[in-house]
Formats: C-alpha cells, sequence, structure tokens
C-alpha cells in the first residue's frame, strides 16, 4: 500500500481547498433552505404536528451546516486533515491498487 501524505504538496492542498470550499458552499446553500423551511413549518402552528416536523428540520439544517462550515476550515487550515482527504492522492492511490 503507497503511504499517499509522502505526494502531497502545495498543488494538491490548493485543489483539495476548493473542492471542499465548492461543496460547502453547495451544501450549506441546499441545508440553510432546509433549516428555513423547518423555521417556516415551526412558525405556521396550525397543527400540533407543525412543531414535530419543524423543529428537527431546523436543527438538522443547522447541524449539518456547521459541520460543513468546519469541515471547510479545516481543509484550509489543517494540513494534516487536508492530507487525509485529498481529492488526488485518493484517486493515485485507488488507481495503484
Amino acid at each position: 500500500m503507497k503511504d499517499r501524505n509522502k505526494g502531497h504538496n502545495f498543488f494538491h492542498y490548493l485543489i483539495t481547498v476548493f473542492v471542499f470550499l465548492v461543496k460547502g458552499i453547495l451544501g450549506e446553500f441546499v441545508w440553510f433552505f432546509v433549516a428555513a423551511s423547518g423555521y417556516l413549518i415551526y412558525k405556521t402552528r396550525v397543527t400540533p404536528y407543525d412543531m414535530i416536523i419543524g423543529v428537527p428540520l431546523m436543527l438538522i439544517g443547522i447541524g449539518l451546516i456547521v459541520n460543513f462550515v468546519w469541515s471547510e476550515l479545516l481543509a484550509v487550515f489543517s494540513w494534516k486533515y487536508n492530507k487525509e482527504v485529498c481529492v488526488i492522492c485518493m484517486q493515485d492511490e485507488d488507481m495503484n491498487e
């Protein structure tokens, strides 16, 4: 098994940061609408089910937005994390197996 951290360089770092930022921004956009729809469902309060459906949607949306932001921050500021999730190194490893 090849050590994928050995070939990780600054170009790989930049590509991984770009990929994580694009995926993160798109994911945050989707989960923001999930949280917003949960909030709108919760605020209608027509039936008791509005609370049962709205609050979990808000919590799931907010939680996953935080998760995506944290992954973006780790990809940008943590060289070790970036090496472990490098999209180029993973492709090279899959081709060598």
